[in-house]
């Protein structure tokens, strides 16, 4: 038999079987290459259970695993566990990887971390995220600017892990987190100075629901805040234990991060009318130590504003 190149861990719960049938006839398309597919169903209804092992039944090179419901993170780490490839890579039920692209990737032992394009699908409209900025110059200095100052390497997927690597280091989802779990684990990856390679290829579809972000905070508020929290906590952990040359930047893109998370989620409570949270918001703000020498004018008012709770002043200034 031979060795398995890339174990393909798809989580599941209660996903539309036939989103759940796309995402894996998707990755089955994959030829020339030697993988598996570790599919790990996070206590959906027996139903909807019952309908994916249905699906599964006669395709090779598929192991199927049924736990109690403890969220995505843990669904991921226990695929971690399960995984005998040499790369690791991530997938969601409800999206597609790009098959066809496979082959023109350079999978290597000399590589930790793989980084790749992608597509952004939302309603009829698909875009195409590059990472040009890693094109000429890939290193794990370049990969942690892109990762703080933007949300093109937030994601598990899209990307593929050295197993061993990951293991090495004992790197795994904070499963107590439910918003920002993914960037949290990709700088932990980054934290461990890997090797990285940018393939310049886009490898994956990412179906974009903007609802679900929203439910979250509506619906777990106090655990989702506690989530960021943590995120920006590890953001600014490494950003302080920075040993590369652009530090200052680095500080200054994590502080204006968090501001505009916390302006984001502030317009959201607004709107929502859930003013209880706001004083939460307020209070929490306050003990990120924020360097406003870092925010420019917009910024710097925002910040003003919601950390001493002027929400009437605040709603003037979401229409400018």
């Amino acid at each position: 038999m031979s060795k398995v190149i890339i174990s393909f861990v798809v989580p599941v719960y209660n996903t539309k079987i036939k989103d759940f049938e796309r995402c894996i006839n998707s990755i089955m398309k994959l030829d020339g290459i030697s993988f598996e597919i570790i599919i790990v169903d996070d206590g959906s209804e027996l139903s909807n259970s019952e309908k994916y092992k249905d699906f599964l039944i006669g395709k090779e090179s598929i192991k199927y695993f049924r736990n109690d419901n403890k969220g995505v993170s843990s669904a991921r780490n226990f695929g971690i566990e399960q995984a005998n490839g040499l790369y690791i890579t991530f997938v969601d039920s409800d999206d597609e990887f790009i098959a066809d692209e496979i082959n023109h990737i350079e999978f290597s032992e000399e590589y930790d971390y793989i980084v790749n394009d992608f597509y952004k699908i939302s309603g009829q409209e698909c875009t195409i995220v590059r990472l040009d900025d890693l094109k000429d110059y890939c290193t794990c200095e370049n990969v942690l600017e892109l990762m703080i100052s933007t949300s093109k390497l937030n994601t598990p997927w899209a990307k593929f892990f050295r197993a061993d690597f990951v293991k090495k280091h004992k790197i795994c989802f904070n499963s107590q987190m439910n918003q920002g779990e993914d960037l949290y684990f990709n700088l932990l990856v980054v934290d461990n100075n890997p090797k990285v390679y940018y393939s310049g290829i886009a490898v994956y579809k990412y179906y974009y629901d903007r609802s679900t972000t929203r439910n979250r905070w509506i619906n777990h508020f106090n655990k989702t805040l506690n989530s960021i929290n943590s995120l920006y906590e590890k953001e600014f952990e490494i950003c302080n234990n920075c040993k590369y040359n652009n530090y200052s930047f680095l500080f200054k893109e994590a502080n204006r991060k968090c501001v505009s998370t916390y302006r984001h989620i502030y317009s959201l409570m607004i709107k929502e009318k859930k003013y209880e949270y706001l004083d939460v918001l307020s209070t929490e703000i306050k003990k990120r130590g924020i360097e406003t020498k870092a925010l420019n004018i917009k910024e710097k008012v925002g910040y003003f504003l919601i950390s001493n709770n002027f929400n009437k002043m605040y709603r003037l200034f979401m229409r400018l």
